[in-house]
């Protein structure tokens, strides 16, 4: 039995300052909302007795994902806590880098993981185990046995395939049996590691008999071909291949003593032959290369010289051409810059022309207008620049021709904003006598302040005086509904001879009304009048005011537009007058036709510097522009004629070129020609220059000396043919003594490979008899602990039912261990299949809680209770208080919960309970740990004992 009775934390998880808990209560509830850490304390514990936290583990995380994000850094991450074994006292401290401990009065020395393990859960792992593996089934057998979390509750819950293996080991870490489960399984991990291994040796030994069984079929056939001894026949044939080849006679003499060696020396002379090959066939290839131009070589030559001669003299003619052609070319970029040059002066006469027909055009309306309006027949040229001229440029014009335009459009607004100033003046002439003096408002403000005290004053009186009168009348409204039949007054005992004489009586004193009451109302009417009179007459006064100054904004404002108007006037150097409006609009046709003019004008200019020559402008402006008209046609014909005439210097210059381009084409033709004939005799030449070269060196080329070297060709191919045969001939003999070497090494492997074969096979039926032995005892260890288990289980199922459908468990069948059939009305099922999820999490918490109750010390549940309805929950707090009262129960549940009314449930079943005693001292049987805050502000702790 182990027992947690203090855990101290800090800078762990989610819980950044240190808080010590105690959970020596039968009971210990910890509450807090989520994110407090209530999980942080169910890892906390888990870290300190394990030294791992499986959930964080399995999702990633390392050892200082252990540590709180918020704690000052120099706080430690450290979990501590008063642990009991037996009758053993054990503090134990545990940082992320060591883990001490404290045993009994011992000094407090440090402790490895497994000598930890081996004291709190010794029934954990079978004896002489590994210590690896006998820690990692004491990790698991108490986090089984003493810890369920939301991962073992969905374990139990879940019924897919990966859950059925964790709730048998889960159900097998209740029972006392997971040792021998973890047993089995690394017998099987065993068994999985060698039968590869096994698998393996098979196939190498397969492998190497298979090649074995090839060799020696090859080796009895080439017997059966060749009856000659092997290396005395393949030494002899390659002393024959070397001779031919000319190797020295110290390699000839000696012998190669296995089939390596034979083969390496046949690899030498392969090399000096195939560089013999390659040398005989560079030798070979030259001479086929001369055979076909060898007659002929002198006459190339000849031929090359005429033709080199022949390209010089083409040459010198393709550079006479391109010079005439550059001179041409040069002569029709000449005759195309004139044309372009008179085509541009002939564009800008008919340009110049249509400029001054749409620019007159333009001015014939506005024109008209001003000779009608001054009086005049005509206008001359010289006027009309004279007339432009008046204006100093066009922006000048533009902006006096906006002027005058917000002049006009602002005369009709002029006038009647005249009008409208008449009539404001006469509005404060007549409103004059009626305005009031601020003395006079300041008099009215007085007394309507005056006034208004009076008639708060007496309504005040009046509401304490009417108050107890109207309370009267509603009583008496209220107990005359309720006198239906008396006679009698309730107040003065007056008999009124029947009811509805009473109930008149009492209506009538009900509507009467006091003296005084009745001059106060009087008094408050009068006041009140008098204050109305006076605030509508201050209200007149303020109004009139108001009128009058809004009146004088208007006038005022009206007064400002007139000064802009007339300092528009004065920038148009124009005076207001009954004419005002003829003045402007004569004005803007004026500038109207001076725009015009300006273009009219400017077209003029630009004739007069292309024609560079001025006429007389004394004359009507229609005649001067059809005169300027005139003088610029007359240029564009001539300059027309002069393009006529460049255009035939252009044709017949093009013609020229022509000409001579084609016969330039033919000469190069004729050159590229004569190149190819050279490059064609150039190459056969060099072709047999480089075979020669190839052949003889730098020798004199003759007939004779080519016979000779085509004679010593023929010999080397002989020679080359014959070694070949011969080192093929050695190189296969070579072969057959080397499988002969080979048979016996495959031979000598293929005995070990058996061997070793033979002996994990053994391995694995030593294993697989273990598994079968281990199994058979966890088998009949679990059939028993399941009939004692089972008889706790079964009622704590029922009694956590509140809608009862099973009436017990009982062990399932004998052929699987581990499993569980519910029983409903003589009907077997299997929970797995049949059960809902409300029911598998009762029949999980009745297996945990059967087997802490079996077990006893500590034991931790994670929100047990988030799923179950209100009747479920009653039950399992009935269930929880039956298990803590049993006597010589030494249990502690430390139970989490964010759920208010869990808390307030668990404090009605266990506020009246009587108090346990525990090694001579009271304990509460039930202990609250409140928690508040979070890790950023840190955790406060609050406990309160109940029974």
């Amino acid at each position: 039995m182990i027992s947690l009775d203090e855990i101290s934390i800090q800078a762990f998880r989610g819980i950044p300052d240190k808080v010590t808990l105690d959970l020596s209560a039968p009971i210990t509830l910890i509450y807090a909302p989520n994110g407090v850490g209530k999980t942080s304390l169910c890892d906390a514990a888990e870290f300190l007795l394990l030294d791992q936290i499986k959930r964080l583990d399995n999702s990633g995380a390392g050892r200082a994902d252990y540590r709180c994000t918020h704690a000052n850094d120099e706080t430690e991450t450290q979990v501590s806590g008063k642990i009991r074994v037996e009758n053993q006292s054990i503090l134990l401290t545990r940082t992320l880098t060591r883990c001490k401990w404290k045993v009994g009065s011992a000094a407090e020395v440090a402790v490895t993981l497994s000598d930890l393990l081996q004291c709190v859960a010794p029934s954990g792992s079978e004896p002489n185990v590994h210590k690896n593996h006998a820690n990692a089934s004491r990790q698991i057998w108490l986090r089984g046995a003493r810890f369920l979390s939301s991962d073992s509750l969905a374990s139990l819950l879940d019924s897919s395939e990966e859950a059925v293996e964790a709730r048998q080991r889960l159900f097998a870490d209740l029972l006392g049996v997971g040792h021998l489960l973890e047993a089995e399984r690394q017998l099987e991990n065993y068994q999985k590691t060698l039968r590869p291994l096994v698998r393996e040796r098979q196939a190498l030994l397969e492998a190497a008999q298979g090649e074995l069984r090839d060799r020696q079929q090859k080796v009895s056939e080439e017997r059966e071909e060749d009856h000659l001894a092997f290396l005395p026949a393949a030494n002899s044939r390659l002393r024959e291949a070397g001779n031919m080849l000319g190797f020295s006679k110290r390699f000839l003499d000696s012998e190669a003593s296995d089939a390596a060696e034979l083969k390496r020396r046949v690899a030498l002379l392969r090399s000096d032959l195939a560089a013999r090959k390659a040398s005989f066939e560079l030798r070979r290839q030259a001479e086929i290369r001369m055979a076909p131009d060898w007659k002929s070589r002198y006459l190339l030559a000849q031929q090359l010289d005429a033709e080199q001669a022949k390209l010089a003299s083409e040459a010198d003619l393709e550079a006479e051409l391109k010079n005439q052609i550059e001179a041409t070319a040069a002569t029709i970029q000449q005759v195309e810059q004139e044309g372009k040059a008179v085509r541009e002066q002939a564009n800008a006469a008919r340009a110049i022309v249509e400029e001054l027909s749409s620019s007159l055009a333009s001015c014939i309306p506005s024109l008209g207008h001003f000779l009608a309006t001054t009086g005049r027949e005509a206008l001359t040229a010289e006027e009309a620049v004279s007339l432009c001229s008046s204006v100093s440029s066009e922006t000048a014009r533009s902006a006096r021709v906006a002027l005058l335009l917000s002049i006009q459009s602002q005369l009709s607004e002029r006038a009647s904003e005249r009008v409208e100033s008449e009539n404001l003046r006469q509005q404060l002439i007549i409103l004059g006598p009626t305005l009031a003096s601020s003395d006079d408002i300041t008099r009215l403000i007085q007394e309507s302040a005056s006034a208004e005290q009076q008639v708060n004053s007496l309504r005040q009186k009046y509401d304490d005086v009417a108050g107890p009168a109207d309370q009267l009348k509603q009583l008496v409204a209220q107990v005359s509904s309720l006198l239906e039949h008396a006679q009698n007054c309730p107040a003065c005992g007056h008999d009124w001879q029947s009811p509805e004489r009473l109930k008149r009586a009492l209506e009538d004193a009900q509507r009467a009304m006091p003296r005084g009451l009745q001059a106060l109302a009087e008094q408050l009417t009068a006041a009140q009048h008098t204050f109305g009179r006076l605030s509508n007459e201050l209200h007149a006064k303020r109004q009139a005011l108001h009128i009058a100054r809004e009146l004088g904004f208007r006038q005022h404002t009206l007064s400002e537009k007139r000064a802009s108007f007339e300092s528009l006037l004065s920038e148009a150097q124009l005076r207001e007058s009954a004419n005002l409006a003829q003045d402007v609009f004569a004005e803007l046709k004026r500038l109207e036709l001076i725009g015009n003019l300006f273009r009219l004008v400017t077209a003029i200019s630009v004739a007069e510097q292309f024609l560079e020559r001025s006429i007389d402008r004394e004359v009507k402006l229609e005649q001067y522009v059809n005169s300027i008209q005139e003088h610029v046609r007359a240029v564009e014909s001539e300059r027309l004629l002069s393009l006529e005439a460049l255009r035939q210097r252009f044709i017949e210059s093009r013609s020229v070129l022509e000409k001579v381009q084609r016969a330039l084409a033919g000469a190069e033709l004729e050159s590229e020609a004569t190149r190819k004939r050279i490059e064609s005799i150039a190459s056969r030449l060099q072709q047999l220059r480089s075979a020669w070269l190839i052949l003889a060196d730098s020798e004199e080329w003759t007939d004779e000396k080519l016979a000779m070297l085509s004679g010593q060709l023929s010999k080397e191919r002989e020679i080359i043919a014959a070694s070949e045969a011969l080192l093929d001939q050695a190189e296969q003999l070579a072969d057959v003594s080397a499988n002969m070497e080979e048979i016996t090494r495959l031979q000598a492997k293929v005995r070990p490979l058996q061997n070793e074969r033979d002996r994990l096979d053994l391995y694995m039926q030593s294993a697989a008899a273990s598994q079968d032995a281990y199994r058979a005892a966890r088998v009949e260890h679990a059939n028993r602990q399941m009939d004692q288990l089972v008889r706790v289980v079964s009622p704590m199922f029922n009694r956590l039912q509140s809608n009862e459908v099973y009436e017990g468990i009982r062990v399932g069948d004998a052929s699987a261990p581990l499993s569980w059939r519910a029983v409903s009305e003589r009907l077997v099922m299997d929970p797995d299949t049949k059960f809902s999820q409300g029911q598998k999490q009762d029949f999980a918490l009745s297996v945990f809680l059967a087997r802490a109750r079996g077990l006893g010390g500590s034991f931790f549940l994670d929100e047990p209770l988030v799923h179950l309805d209100d009747l479920n929950r009653v039950a399992l707090l009935d269930v929880l208080r039956a298990i803590v009262l049993e006597e010589n129960r030494n249990l502690s549940l430390v139970i989490t919960t964010a759920n208010r009314p869990v808390l307030r449930h668990m404090l009605e079943k266990f506020a009246l309970v009587a108090s346990a005693n525990r090694s001579e001292r009271a304990i509460p049987i039930m202990r609250v740990i409140e928690l508040e805050g979070n890790p950023r502000v840190g955790i406060s702790v609050k406990t309160k004992g109940f029974g």
